[in-house]
């Protein structure tokens, strides 16, 4: 028997919401549909220590003056598996049509983490402190285990005025933390932290993993188009502080965000096959605005961190920090990887189309601190970035093959501004590359460091 979460909006005039009841054929969200203003998140999860937490929707005037904040989404996995058949239907997650603002997700598998996703919000803080950690730790032990999968899907809906965020995850530990939607954000003495961790540790023998793929599709508008189309596959893939159509000021205070993955896992006679992960952007209709970021990861440890997209970002005595790092001490003997590809597809815009189109497969890619149609303002403060790599992993006799990573871009039927980055094998950095940015630094530093550290262990090994 399997047991299924599914929540169905309705259809209203104004604003909607879902309603949950139980059926079978995997994890399903639909999204209602308005004519009206239209403020939704459609989750759907499925597999094991899924976590949908502190993503907020439409939370207008919420004040915190000289008190604190705190959310702690944890999962930790010391499980022990022998002889054990797991079989999935896929999650989904469809958006709904309207003047809309929505994130829709799709997570499937063990240990993923959508946290902190804040939607159609706007938070002041004043001498306080406010502080996100999302975390996964697996310790799992696996014996003569198989695990099947569909592929986890989201697609998002379409509308004259649409922000929307669309992420599907599937595989273990995907964090998809910190990635805030249409929010505005005002800190004045005060300190924002975001902690978006994974660490496996887990041991892996004689195991089977196939996953069906992961597909994120974004959806259209006939007005403007603001939206981060997201998806992930494989282990330990980190979508972190990706903020979508904010406003986020910080004066006199300190706004810092790490995305780290750690694997330090032991796999012996594993074989994993993936199915792909694709992810493809909406369109928008003549005369209009298409902001856009669309993403597909798969494999593992590879991060897309910090990745502004429309985003307006003032600094006034201030300092905003971001680390994204990646660090692989695995063990693998005797083991085969197959991966499907990873594609993305941009979408295309009548007017002026602005958007960052990046596929990434294979072993610690960080596409990091790539900005797109941002405006960001440094006065006596700092703004620094760092994306590091290292590699101290130990491979004997193992195959690894990959079918490509492919980005391509959509058209324009005005002004065009597009980054179209597709990385394939190991430890490969896209970081500090932005498009179409405004930056203004007074007084001020600004640095981006990127690092990739290479101290493998490789043994009758074989790539393709």
């Amino acid at each position: 028997m399997t047991l299924v979460a599914l929540a169905m909006g309705g259809l209203s005039t104004t604003a909607v919401s879902g309603v949950a009841f139980a059926g079978e054929g995997g994890a399903r969200v639909s999204g209602g549909s308005s004519l009206g203003d239209l403020f939704q998140q459609n989750a759907a999860q499925e597999g094991r220590q899924n976590q949908n937490c502190e993503s907020s929707d439409t939370i207008e005037g919420s004040l915190l003056a000289g008190g604190r904040d705190a959310v702690h989404c944890a999962s930790a996995d010391t499980s022990y598996n022998d002889h054990i058949v797991s079989r999935n239907g896929g999650a989904r997650a469809d958006g709904g049509s309207s003047g809309l603002r929505q994130q829709n997700h799709a997570q499937k598998g063990r240990q993923n983490d959508n946290c902190g996703q804040a939607n159609g919000t706007e938070i002041t803080l004043t001498g306080g402190a406010a502080s996100e950690a999302c975390s996964n730790r697996d310790g799992s032990r696996n014996r003569y285990t198989a695990s099947e999968g569909r592929g986890a899907r989201a697609e998002a809906g379409s509308s004259g005025l649409v922000n929307q965020q669309t992420t599907a995850q599937e595989g273990r530990q995907n964090n998809n933390c910190g990635n805030s939607n249409n929010a505005t954000l005002i800190a004045s003495g005060g300190d924002v932290r975001g902690a978006c961790a994974n660490k496996n540790a887990s041991d892996s023998s004689h195991t089977l993993t196939r996953n069906g793929g992961s597909t994120a599709l974004g959806g259209s508008g006939g007005g403007n188009l603001n939206q981060q189309t997201t998806a992930q596959e494989g282990g330990q893939n980190n979508s972190c502080d990706n903020s979508n159509f904010s406003d986020i000021e910080v004066t006199g205070g300190e706004l810092g965000d790490t995305c780290v993955n750690k694997d330090v896992s032991r796999n012996r006679y594993t074989l994993t096959r993936n199915g792909g992960a694709r992810a493809e952007g909406g369109s928008s209709g003549a005369g209009l605005i298409a902001n856009q970021q669309t993403t597909a990861q798969e494999g593992g440890q590879n991060n897309h961190c910090d990745n502004t997209d429309n985003t307006f970002l003032p600094l006034d005595g201030s300092r905003e920090s971001t680390a994204c790092l990646n660090k692989d001490a695995s063990r693998n003997d005797h083991t085969v990887t197959k991966r499907g590809g990873a594609r993305v597809q941009g979408g295309s815009s009548l007017g002026n189309l602005n958007q960052q189109n990046t596929a990434q497969e294979g072993r610690q890619n960080n596409d990091c601190d790539n900005s797109n149609f941002g405006d960001v303002e440094v006065t006596q403060g700092r703004l620094d970035t760092l994306c590091k790599n290292v590699d101290r992993s130990r491979n004997v006799d193992t195959v690894d093959i990959g079918h490509g990573a492919r980005a391509a871009g959509g058209s324009s039927g005005a002004a065009l501004f597009q980054q179209n980055t597709a990385q394939e094998g190991r430890q490969n950095n896209s970081c500090g590359n932005s498009n179409d940015l405004t930056l203004s630094a007074s007084g001020s530093r600004v640095q981006d460091q990127c690092v990739a550290v290479d101290r493998s262990t490789n043994i009758g090994s074989t790539t393709y």
